[in-house]
């Protein structure tokens, strides 16, 4: 926790959002223990600054595409269950798919060196993380969507509020950011944990992806070029798109697979 010890106190004396002192405390405790029963590949400080944004909003709608073990899964439930809200995670629930794409790290102590995503790396079961929520996070308001991003992302039937990408592959984030943010409500937020790679910025960048593939001019996006966590916030004066009809719907009980 010391490594976080600049983003706990920046937490705990956030104007942002509306818990005490006391509920604040509880909920960094409550996070503490979820990372160290569930592996995760983020810091508290990440964690922390999404848990603002899902907690500046009343009852939001809040998606996760990539899933991994589970452990940002339990703490976004965690969050969203405080701000009244709904969680949908998506996942192939089968690590990382089939891929060709060779990384570059952004900078850092790896800055420069390529890396590769191998096929099924970071895998984990949906029931094994159904497990998790249910015995760290708040599985009543959780629903797992099994599948590629590029079929499932697209045939979720609900107005999105925040959300957080952490898909490694580059194809995938371009997927997901396509058929997530015309979802995204006006001053609603998409978060990128995958800034430890070029071509995360790179992609986000490039005026091209934005106009042609989103029809839209690009937004600001905060950490570009510096950070790991990458903030994407959508024009208040934006609208979103009616969504179409699916199985996964923000009232369907059934979008766990």
């Amino acid at each position: 926790m010391t490594r976080d010890r600049t983003d706990i106190v920046r937490f705990l004396r956030s104007k942002r959002i509306e818990l005490s002192m006391r509920q604040r405390l509880a909920l960094v405790r409550r996070l503490t223990r979820v990372t160290n029963a569930v592996r995760g590949y983020h810091t508290l400080g990440e964690i922390l600054a999404i848990t603002t944004e899902i907690l500046e909003r009343e009852r939001p709608v809040v998606v996760e595409a990539g899933v991994g073990p589970g452990s940002s899964t339990v703490k976004l439930s965690i969050a969203t269950a405080l701000a009244g809200g709904r969680l949908f995670a998506f996942d192939t629930f089968r690590g990382i798919p089939d891929n060709d794409e060779v990384h570059t790290h952004l900078g850092g102590p790896l800055g420069g060196r390529q890396l590769v995503f191998r096929k099924g790396a970071f895998r984990a079961t949906l029931p094994r993380v159904q497990r998790a929520i249910d015995q760290w996070g708040e599985p009543g308001l959780t629903r797992l969507i099994k599948g590629h991003v590029e079929e499932t992302l697209p045939k979720l039937d609900a107005h999105v509020d925040v959300a957080i990408l952490d898909l490694d592959l580059i194809a995938s984030t371009r997927a997901a950011i396509r058929a997530l943010w015309p979802k995204l409500v006006p001053g609603g937020v998409l978060l990128s944990i995958d800034g430890q790679l070029r071509a995360t910025h790179e992609l986000l960048a490039d005026k091209s992806f934005w106009q042609d593939d989103l029809g839209c001019d690009p937004p600001e996006i905060r950490g570009l070029w510096r950070d790991k966590l990458l903030r994407i916030g959508k024009p208040d004066s934006a609208s979103p798109e009616t969504p179409p009809g699916s199985s996964c719907s923000a009232s369907d009980s059934d979008c766990t697979k």
